[in-house]
């Protein structure tokens, strides 16, 4: 029997829509026994007739009371408020991420201020700018001034920091020098993402998207308890697919669209109070089919070969221009709290990154071939900790941060 992607795309729906309402159903079983407990815990007062009508309305669509959200940053290796944090951040939570539409790299730029992610290759090699300070480098192993981590792994090569953004906890935008906490390449600032983490309570959401120019995505996470505060787990999916809103007149088809999914499992293990173990593992692929405008330099905009691109729409590549990013991860966060108040962590990390871009030089349907070729691969093993931290959850340096790259070009 033969799949078509819209296959894929069916089954993918139904699997997590059956894990999303089995969660919901889990959540309306535990709801009585949560209204009995309150119940009981009342005062012995007659309520008013109407009392209870907006606890449930509450319950169910929370109002806008117009209080700003509070969220908790760790990229200063202290957890505190943001609005609370002397530095220059700027914080979003993920649900305001899938409120304003962010799904990647340059799409985040546009929500922060200061912050520009330019791109000669899609999504799939960003290069980010903080108050102006980046870098014009497009290889896949640039040396970035603005640093990107994940869950605290930090993303060395140019070509891995274009993952896609979906289901986060939030992301931290540090502006400014931050050598002294996270290390090297962070001149101009730190982008760091935090994943959403296995709990004890069940849950998952399931996330469709259309669009005109051929736009189709899928989203998904679903995540709770195997073994009741001892072992958690929580598992999270995306693909989206993008024809682009350009037209290819060599190779009869559309361009300037992407193809992209990517896969996160994570499994916490508490095997006793004081110790917790965070197990993460993805894998991901990024393709971009990448329009390159033809620019003339005769009269005309006509070029040596008497070629003139008459539409900005409509272009004659011959050649291949798309660009590749293949990447995969292991980590380990493992943590221990003292009694006394303080804590030992450690992250041991393996990232896998491939990047390949064909670039047609001549943008044109010239038979002369001006293919061009770059691409590379970056293996890096991560040893950050261990690291002490005190009852006012200060940073101390009980410990040191070991990095290891190993690049190949591909020319």
């Amino acid at each position: 029997m033969v799949h078509t992607p819209f296959t894929h795309r069916i089954t993918f729906a139904l699997v997590l829509s059956t894990g999303t309402v089995y969660a919901a159903s889990a959540a309306q079983q535990s709801l009585p026994s949560a209204q009995q407990q309150a119940k009981a815990n009342a005062p012995k007062t007659a309520p008013h007739p109407t009392a209870a009508k907006p606890a449930v309305a509450q319950a169910t669509a929370p109002q806008n009371t117009g209080k700003l959200e509070e969220i908790t940053v760790r990229s200063n290796k202290r957890a505190q408020q943001a609005n609370t944090t002397p530095a220059s951040i700027v914080a979003l939570s993920g649900k305001t991420l899938q409120t304003t539409g962010v799904r990647d790299a340059l799409s985040l730029a546009r929500d922060v201020p200061g912050l520009m992610a330019e791109t000669t290759s899609g999504s799939a090699n960003p290069r980010y700018r903080l108050r102006g300070i980046g870098t014009n480098d497009f290889s896949a192993n640039m040396t970035t001034a603005v640093g990107v981590s994940e869950d605290d792994v930090f993303l060395d090569s140019g070509a891995s920091q274009g993952v896609p953004i979906y289901d986060l906890d939030h992301v931290e935008v540090f502006r400014g020098p931050q050598g002294t906490l996270q290390g090297k390449n962070t001149t101009a600032g730190m982008v760091s993402y935090y994943t959403k983490k296995p709990t004890n309570t069940l849950d998952g959401y399931v996330r469709g998207t259309a669009g005109n120019y051929g736009l189709w995505g899928e989203e998904g996470a679903l995540g709770g308890p195997i073994i009741k505060d001892k072992l958690m787990a929580r598992f999270a999916i995306v693909n989206r697919d993008y024809d682009g809103q350009y037209y290819n007149g060599s190779h009869k088809n559309p361009t300037g669209g992407y193809q992209y999914y990517d896969m996160r499992g994570q499994i916490l293990a508490k095997p006793v109070d004081n110790l917790s173990i965070l197990v993460k593992m993805h894998l991901g692929r990024n393709k971009t089919k990448v329009p390159i405008d033809h620019v003339g330099l005769l009269p005309g905009g006509e070029d040596a070969q008497g070629y003139t691109q008459t539409s900005t729409r409509n272009i004659q590549n011959n050649g291949r221009t798309d660009a590749t990013t293949r990447r995969a991860g292991l980590s380990v966060n493992a943590k221990y709290d003292f009694e006394n108040g303080w804590s030992l962590a450690n992250i041991f990390a393996l990232e896998w990154n491939h990047f390949n871009v064909f670039s047609d030089d001549d943008a044109s349907p010239a038979p002369v071939d001006y293919q061009e070729n770059i691409g590379g691969v970056a293996r890096v093993l991560k040893q950050r900790g261990p690291g002490c931290f005190s009852p006012e959850q200060k940073n101390t340096l009980c410990g040191r941060r070991l990095l290891h790259a190993q690049p190949h070009p591909v020319l």
